[in-house]
């Protein structure tokens, strides 16, 4: 027998739980909301609330997906056939790695990223610099000594 998708915010919030195989209790911590809040939306008390998102990136799930239905369960599946076998495989595990990591961890990673990327330009930087030939000032002329003149002097 086919199992009915979920419908409504409530069932598809109980469906990604259960997928997550979580209880109303860890979910709730890991969301950082009360277990009241999760059980009434399950139930179908409460239809909306402003801790979707919470429990959207809790449960590593679409947030619009959660709160509407539409789209995929999962962000990365939301992609069509086309653009995934774009994407090398390594690519691709990685972004679900950093997707079960959740925002906290993603932004300490891009922030280590940042600082190495910008060490990494300054020492490019460094190294390409012209070194100053010694004496390397120009001479009282205007010119850099060694070079012939522009114009023919009298």
């Amino acid at each position: 027998m086919q199992e009915d998708l979920p419908t409504t915010v409530g069932e598809r919030l109980k469906w990604a739980r259960r997928q997550r195989q979580l209880t109303q209790v860890e979910l709730s911590d890991k969301a950082g909301v009360s277990q009241q809040l999760v059980s009434h939306l399950e139930k179908g008390a409460t239809e909306q609330s402003m801790h979707l998102p919470h429990l959207a990136d809790a449960l590593q799930i679409s947030l619009e997906w959660l709160a509407t239905g539409r789209g995929e369960m999962e962000p990365l599946t939301a992609l069509s056939a086309e653009e995934r076998h774009l994407l090398p495989g390594t690519v691709i595990e990685l972004a679900k790695a950093l997707w079960r990591a959740g925002p906290k961890k993603v932004e300490a990673i891009a922030t280590l990223l940042d600082v190495e990327l910008d060490a990494k330009s300054q020492a490019k930087k460094t190294r390409n610099a012209i070194p100053k030939r010694a004496g390397g000032t120009e001479t009282s002329k205007g010119r850099l000594p060694g070079r012939a003149a522009n114009r023919s002097e009298s």
